[in-house]
């Protein structure tokens, strides 16, 4: 058995708690209130132009409540009226309509539903890292992502147990993250979707994934993490070869053959390993900015139910 790309460091687009974001993956990308991680958490970043490096860092750095389109557009106006010939003498017309038109570009181009596709489509990072966006709910992917016809899958790990971030200083994180044991245990439980299980049994999958959260939970528990049950979704495109890997697994799981996993089959599987419920489910949108192999998305979802003390 292996992991699928488990080389790969994975990156996460952080849209929402920077801290669960940087516990659960290997290095992060905040879309907000950058300033306030640790510069040993992030992901170096940057474009082929300048001006969107200045940009993005002017944006990332906001809260997330108070993303300023106006003062985006001010910043790109600057950079618009810097490269006007200076000899030109502008009618205060063209100025004025000039203007307008960044405002128009900056609200509709900077904004939550644009910036991971500017993300994907322009940013520049080192080679093997995987980079996924990160959400904390449905509803706040749904704010970020653009609609589209492309059908993809949704893998939702119900009733798991994840850490309480709520709880945390972020000094507390970085301590955590130097310990490899606490790395790859935590980095097994993300990548469950990774996994060939491919040939094994359904008691053998469920034994190796019971084990898997056995150790999660030990050493999340020597670290001193308090934990909430809570979900884990993973988006995959439907056509990609990690979507299916996943349908081999949930097919070895099920005990059905795996032509015979129709989408209304798989939905109706309701497979358990433990107290965790394995759920599947379908809907659109536009992964024009997504490679083939890779996940399009993780949400890591709270309700904040207090699951070990």
């Amino acid at each position: 058995m292996q992991y699928v790309e488990s080389r790969h460091t994975t990156v996460a687009i952080s849209t929402g708690d920077h801290k669960k974001a940087a516990l659960y993956f290997d290095r992060i990308i905040p879309t907000h209130s950058a300033y306030k991680v640790p510069e040993i958490l992030k992901e170096p970043l940057n474009f082929g132009d300048w001006k969107l490096s200045t940009l993005f860092s002017m944006w990332s750095n906001q809260e997330t409540t108070s993303h300023d389109s106006m003062e985006m557009a001010r910043q790109i106006f600057e950079f618009v009226f810097r490269e006007l010939p200076k000899s030109v003498k502008y009618d205060p017309k063209y100025i004025e309509e000039l203007q307008k038109n960044t405002i128009r570009v900056a609200k509709s181009e900077w904004s939550n539903a644009n910036i991971v596709s500017l993300l994907l489509r322009h940013g520049n990072i080192a080679k093997n890292r995987l980079l996924v966006p990160s959400y904390d709910s449905k509803e706040q992917e749904d704010d970020f992502v653009i609609s589209g016809d492309d059908q993809v899958a949704q893998v939702i790990l119900a009733n798991l147990d994840l850490i309480d971030t709520n709880k945390l200083d972020w000094q507390q994180i970085i301590e955590a993250k130097k310990d490899e044991d606490f790395h790859r245990k935590l980095r097994a439980v993300m990548l469950f979707i990774y996994k060939n299980y491919l040939g094994q049994s359904a008691s053998f999958i469920k034994d190796d994934i019971m084990q898997q959260l056995e150790e999660y939970h030990q050493i999340c528990k020597k670290h001193g993490f308090k934990l909430v049950t809570s979900s884990l979704s993973i988006v995959l495109n439907s056509k990609s070869l990690l979507w299916t890997i996943c349908a081999e697994t949930i097919a070895l799981l099920s005990g059905l053959p795996l032509q015979m996993l129709t989408p209304v089959l798989l939905a109706e599987a309701a497979l358990e390993v433990g107290k965790v419920a394995i759920n599947y489910v379908e809907h659109k949108r536009d992964i024009t900015d997504y490679k083939r192999s890779h996940p399009l998305s993780y949400i890591l979802q709270f309700p904040l139910q207090d699951s070990r003390d």
